[in-house]
């Protein structure tokens, strides 16, 4: 959530309700959207190795272990299978709207972190070179039909 968002939030919270809302209670507090872990990953310009899900445990008790990572098993789940929340109760209980989306708020953070191991645009590169590639049996670009290869060229 962004920083702003959650500064107007505490607010409301912290002051009289304001007509028709009632901010006391328990409220699940989250920008419009959701991110996944992978693609977060991208947008900050970090690879990702997928791992199959019996693995992920393993491998995570193995990095704990050499001392890559300190995650515990549980961060490893919530890191596996995410986490989505309803902020029904946060609209129309509380009255709060937050000003910025989940996206908006993860692109800020990554622009203060500068650029990550492979900007955006230089896997963008890549991806249109390999789209570019013949296919195997002699089928080029062209035969694979318009449009069939997205690209990530200058997104973020």
């Amino acid at each position: 959530m962004h920083e702003d968002d959650v500064i107007d939030v505490l607010g409301i919270a912290a002051s009289e309700p304001r007509r028709g809302t009632l901010n006391s209670g328990t409220f699940n507090i989250a920008g419009d959207g959701v991110l996944l872990l992978s693609q977060c990953s991208r947008r900050l310009g970090r690879p990702t190795v997928p791992v199959l899900l019996p693995a992920v445990t393993w491998v995570g008790s193995a990095l704990r272990t050499i001392g890559m990572t300190d995650f515990s098993p549980e961060q490893i789940r919530l890191l596996t299978h995410g986490r989505v929340v309803s902020t029904v109760q946060m609209r129309e209980t509380l009255g709060f709207r937050p000003e910025f989306t989940t996206a908006e708020t993860f692109a800020e953070f990554a622009r203060s972190r500068g650029p990550g191991l492979l900007p955006p645009e230089t896997v963008g590169r890549a991806v249109d070179r390999l789209a570019e590639l013949p296919l195997p049996g002699g089928a080029g670009p062209r035969e694979r039909g318009a449009g069939a290869v997205q690209t990530t060229h200058g997104a973020r």
